[in-house]
């Protein structure tokens, strides 16, 4: 059963909020203690330096020059030794002894502070009932993980970018650290409470065959038990008959040896499930390598602004729910309904309803959850915003079943607008499965576009295929943000007419700013006209700009633009398309310029400006060889320069060859379609939906695996029409 986001969403929240103060109290305590566990153990690292090479009879016997008596010596987790006994001078007590110096100081001892974060750590103060929570927090925190994990999935796919969103980018590097210290806490937390599995110790018992009185220091088992490996030894209360030592050793081995002669007379062997456990202690607290404790340190501190970051999504999503104005009138003339999962898209909702009522239509605005249609409404526009990979906003899980609901106008006709990104495979898939449903089930004559990454350009194609689909009169949509300000004059210097195509070529009466790229576009309104059209520019180092204009028959823009002569003056205004840019590490790689009509017009600037044997491949769609002859000079000298080492021009209706198509190209090389998708190539894509949509789908079933690693890389550029 494949499950929607939503459910994880849900559940991964619940579990957030259930457990994050319990969470919250480990995390803080844990920073503590991984920050002393590494002290700790750069402490063990001076401590092992002083005694790496002794052995404990070597030990022993410097013990015996200071020493009457003595009852025990340890090691603690920081390397530092506490032996306790009689001195010479008749004092008992316990002291600190430095190895290499055979100095005796004030016995080392636990802060405070650590006892408190310790307890605060395992118990919270509450004795049994504070374990349990405990453990109970830590199979939760497990299962928190596991959600945001799939909900990751579920939202962003597998690919290696980043999504942006820091709650997401820091939740997957700090995903296997926090899951392994979340298991190593279980773990201990189940063998606290008789969970863990349990098996017997290997036991070796010996009988002593004779008594061959010896002293401690030239025991054998002594002199082959290094100090690294000792944890723990006590003396017998007298070195006589019956009289042993008690020694453990760091991987858990305990020994008895008799202590008139040395002999082993028992070795308890920890089993496999005790020796596991151990270890995941030592790996829970950091004691097992100073690299656990680093980790842990800076897990735990990463975790903290996870938190944060979470609660900040979930704070920012539910303060900007109520700014959602609805309005729904019974006489309204276009009805606009919004799907969005952070609220976003109704801004640019809220936009398009003040330009049609201030041109005196009246305006229907409301979510897609609340959207009832009115029966005389025969013009609806949807706003479809897709929620990650593909899926709807989680809050529309049931999308399909609210549709079935819906009775609309026979007559009436649908707009959706989708918006998504270009990055995932299921580009804008709500809106298209919406477009879809709405068609085939509820028999709503409608027309599906596109938005990228929310792209004014694609907004304004969006919004005049409205107009037309919806059989409005042309009405002007100012756009908000991103856009240079004011209109500059330009003068055209060069124009060639090339069948159903013109090439214009023009300089800024004001030198261009520097910031202005081919892939740029040019906003014009004709004489007459009530909104801008866009148009992909060139820019070419003489600091004159081309573009390629496709000439629509009753086209008003292109009409006028055909009829311009050189010389001519007019005004326009730049509109950076950052998105379209040809980045700079492009300038060592190869890249692949794919088009077809007047899509080449962004592309002739783009090759001027690669530097020589940039080794770049065009691929050019055109009706006839002779409608590029415009192109000829530029794509000559690019030749020349080793900036252009292939040239494919397919000719549809003049094909000689299997060609037909742009994509044709790419199934009859796979040489060429392999060196496209190549780890340092490029692709960039200029021209129809169509042409760019057969590409993808050719790239897509022949090189599937290549052709997504280029898309998640962002070495995968459309700006198409």
């Amino acid at each position: 059963m494949n499950l929607p986001s939503i459910w994880f969403r849900r559940l991964h929240r619940s579990l957030a909020a259930t457990i994050s103060v319990g969470l919250l109290l480990a995390i803080v305590s844990g920073v503590a203690l991984s920050w002393q566990a590494t002290s700790c153990h750069v402490q063990e690292w001076v401590a092992q330096d002083d005694g790496s090479k002794l052995n404990v009879a070597e030990v022993m016997l410097d013990l015996e020059t200071s020493f009457s008596a003595l009852d025990q010596m340890e090691v603690n987790t920081c390397g530092q030794w506490t032996v306790t006994g009689r001195l010479l001078n008749g004092d008992y007590g316990s002291w600190g002894l430095r190895l290499s110096s055979h100095e005796l100081s004030q016995a080392p001892t636990t802060a405070n502070w650590v006892k408190w974060m310790t307890s605060l750590h395992r118990s919270l103060f509450l004795g049994t009932l504070g374990r349990m929570l405990v453990g109970l927090t830590a199979v939760l925190f497990l299962l928190l993980l596991g959600t945001g994990a799939w909900l990751t999935w579920k939202v962003h796919g597998l690919g290696g970018r980043g999504t942006g969103i820091w709650h997401v980018d820091m939740g997957l590097l700090l995903l296997l650290p926090c899951a392994i210290l979340a298991f190593t806490g279980v773990a201990m937390s189940a063998d606290r409470f008789g969970f863990w599995p349990k098996s017997s110790p290997v036991h070796m018992q010996t009988d002593l065959v004779g008594q061959r009185p010896h002293h401690a220091s030239q025991f054998e088992v002594f002199e082959n038990m290094s100090l690294a490996s000792l944890q723990d030894m006590k003396w017998p209360f007298a070195l006589e008959e019956g009289e042993w030592f008690e020694v453990s050793l760091k991987d858990g081995t305990q020994l008895v040896v008799d202590a008139l002669s040395g002999e082993v007379i028992s070795n308890r062997t920890p089993s496999f499930s005790q020796r596991a456990l151990d270890w995941l202690g030592a790996v829970h607290t950091g004691e097992a390598h100073w690299f656990w404790s680093v980790l842990w340190f800076l897990s735990s501190a990463f975790t903290l602004i996870l938190g944060w970051t979470g609660f900040k999504i979930w704070n920012s999503r539910r303060a900007t729910q109520p700014k959602h104005v609805e309005r729904q009138g019974t006489s309204a003339e276009v009805e606009i309904v919004v799907a969005s999962q952070g609220g976003s898209t109704w801004a640019t909702a809220e936009h398009w309803a003040k330009v049609f009522e201030g041109n005196g239509i009246r305006v229907s605005l409301s979510a897609m959850e609340s959207f009832r249609p009115n029966a005389e409404c025969r013009r609806v526009i949807f706003m479809a915003a897709t929620y990650g990979q593909g899926e709807a906003p989680e809050h529309l899980w049931a999308w399909k079943d609210l549709l079935s609901t819906w009775e609309f106008h026979p007559e009436a006709k649908g707009m959706v607008v989708a918006f998504g990104d270009k990055k995932y495979l299921r580009f804008a898939q709500f809106g298209h499965d919406l477009a879809d449903r709405l068609e085939r089930m509820q028999g709503l004559h409608t027309v599906l576009h596109k938005v990228n990454c929310r792209s004014e350009s694609d907004l304004l194609h969006g919004w005049i295929g409205t107009l037309k689909q919806l059989m409005l009169s042309d009405l002007a949509l100012t756009m908000k943000v991103g856009r240079q300000d004011g209109r500059k004059k330009f003068q055209l210097v060069d124009r060639i007419r090339s069948g159903r195509m013109v090439w214009l070529r023009f300089r800024p009466v004001v030198p261009f700013d520097e910031n202005v790229q081919s892939g740029d576009l040019m906003a014009l309104c004709p004489p007459g006209g009530s909104y801008d059209r866009m148009y992909s520019l060139s820019i070419f180092k003489d600091q004159s700009a081309g573009m390629c204009v496709r000439l629509k028959r009753g086209g008003e823009c292109s009409t006028w633009l055909d009829s311009l002569h050189v010389g001519h003056q007019f005004e326009a205004r730049i509109q950076t398309n950052p998105k379209f840019h040809i980045s700079q590490s492009t300038q060592g790689g190869a890249t692949t310029f794919i088009c077809n009509g007047s899509g080449i017009g962004p592309f002739l600037g783009m090759i001027e400006s690669l530097q020589d044997d940039a080794r770049a491949t065009l691929v050019w769609g055109v009706k006839k060889r002779d409608h590029a002859r415009f192109a000829e000079g530029i794509l000559g000298q690019a030749m020349k320069r080793g900036v252009l080492t292939r040239l494919e021009l397919i000719t549809s209706q003049e094909a000689t060859s299997n060609c037909k198509h742009v994509q044709d190209v790419f199934c009859l090389d796979k040489d060429l379609a392999l060196t496209s998708l190549s780890t340092t190539s490029r692709v960039m894509i200029c021209g129809s939906h169509a042409m760019a949509r057969d590409i993808e789908s050719t790239f897509q079933k022949n090189h599937n695996e290549a052709f997504q690693a280029t898309r998640l890389a962002g070495r995968w550029q459309s700006d198409c029409y």
